[in-house]
């Protein structure tokens, strides 16, 4: 029987909107193919009115403002100003903090923003994945940040290739004063469909989850806000599934296209990056609302696992609703399942036996 993921009310809590394609790095794990070359921006004049429809049908959205460097964008002092003047501090800005100065010029309108800057890893691997010196240039921007009291999050992305010096990253970090953390897994989509030995395993990733964990409580004077989920965090746990609480669907299943939206800047609406196979609709000759429920849009809204899927028979379907589909979309397809779960693993492998 075909399980139907489906949410009685849909509410849209994220827009991201990436207002460039245009960036002066060009990591080799960027999941939108950003780099230098890409010089596409958002019309200003478009994505103004689009705020203003934003707002009325998702009033309480979340704006996080991104690319590319978002700050390349010729007029981002307009996108900002709109964006802050209408969610007021719901707004994000996230940047790769190489370029100080362009911080310096928007200050006035960061100040009301909270700050997402990437840094991944310790100074050595974070030079080796995003061109070498930028650690220290980012640095200086988060300090600087700090230093003009604005909220400023450390964004890190996992991976082979740094996980084993995110401790020395945070722990820097913290010396300068930052207090908020996000650490996501590198995902197989992008740039990054290349560097498939490059991700973590679910055991591998959680085994780094716990790690980081257990290190960040042993700084018991500070206050610390750490943003990371590990991957089926319910396998193994003896849960009531008749009774699943909403806290618990949180923990898996994707919200692509239900709580969040990537506007891009051809005006390609997505429910995340790694769904570009399956855009929702084009705001081109249209608008908002008259894509919300769309066909395209209800693919993701009324998520269909295959019947064939080994998701139909499994006893957590319920909350993890076939996990994350963007992960599968590229190996086969999107509807059959997250290959990240040990118990699809096992199968691709042959070893339809493993116990979860």
């Amino acid at each position: 029987m075909e399980y139907i993921r489906k949410y009685e009310n849909n509410n849209i809590h994220k827009i991201f909107l990436v207002v460039t394609k245009q960036c002066n790095l060009s990591c080799s794990f960027c999941v939108r193919e950003c780099d230098s070359t890409q010089e596409i921006n958002i019309d200003t004049k478009k994505i103004l009115s689009y705020l203003d429809e934003i707002k009325v049908l998702y009033p309480n959205t979340k704006i996080i403002i991104t690319g590319g460097e978002a700050l390349l964008h010729p007029h981002i002092d307009k996108i900002l100003s709109k964006a802050i003047s209408l969610f007021n501090n719901k707004v994000v800005l996230c940047s790769n903090g190489t370029n100080i100065t362009t911080f310096k010029k928007n200050i006035s309108l960061l100040r009301y923003c909270i700050l997402q800057i990437s840094i991944d890893g310790n100074e050595y691997y974070h030079d080796k994945l995003r061109g070498r010196g930028t650690y220290k240039k980012t640095q200086s921007t988060i300090q600087y940040l700090l230093d003009q009291n604005i909220k400023t999050i450390v964004a890190s992305t996992i991976s082979v290739d740094n996980v084993n010096s995110i401790k020395e990253m945070l722990t820097d970090m913290m010396s300068i004063g930052v207090i908020n953390f996000k650490l996501s897994q590198e995902m197989p989509s992008g740039f990054a469909k290349i560097r498939k030995d490059k991700h973590l395993s679910f055991e591998e990733w959680n085994m780094f989850c716990d790690d980081i964990y257990q290190f960040i409580a042993s700084f018991t004077d500070s206050n610390i806000h750490l943003s990371m989920r590990k991957s089926f965090p319910f396998i193994g746990k003896k849960l009531n599934m008749n009774n699943v609480s909403d806290k618990m669907l949180c923990l898996a299943g994707c919200k692509a296209g239900i709580t969040q939206l990537y506007i891009y800047p051809n005006l390609m609406v997505y429910g995340c990056p790694m769904l570009i196979k399956h855009p929702i609709g084009n705001l081109r000759g249209c608008n908002l609302k008259d894509i919300e429920r769309t066909s395209n849009s209800s693919k993701l809204y009324e998520y269909k696992l295959n019947d064939s899927s080994i998701c139909s028979s499994c006893k957590y379907l319920t909350i993890c609703r076939g996990g994350c589909p963007g992960r599968s979309v590229d190996m086969y397809d999107m509807w059959s399942g997250d290959f990240l779960c040990p118990k699809i693993r096992g199968k691709m492998n042959n070893d339809e036996n493993i116990d979860i």
